[in-house]
């Protein structure tokens, strides 16, 4: 008897700066979650926070990437 077995890694594209990316540091009882405009590796603008320790509109360069996900999703900055 014959078997072949085809596995086709899926390889995401590499990221792109400036990228909207998401990460929910809540699951490990960290923070919370985030949603931050990345300018480049490990650099961003917190775009929305749900922790008052990181709030919106602070830039940060030490962020931990490889907890962030690219976020799909939509954000609408507006004046107060």
């Amino acid at each position: 008897m014959k078997s072949e077995i085809k596995i086709e890694e899926k390889v995401d594209a590499p990221i792109t700066y400036p990228r909207l990316m998401e990460i929910d540091m809540s699951l490990t009882n960290n923070s919370g979650y985030f949603i931050v405009m990345m300018v480049a590796y490990g650099k961003g603008i917190t775009v929305y926070s749900t922790d008052e320790s990181r709030p919106v509109g602070e830039y940060y360069k030490a962020w931990v990437m490889s907890s962030f996900k690219k976020f799909d999703g939509e954000v609408i900055l507006k004046n107060d």
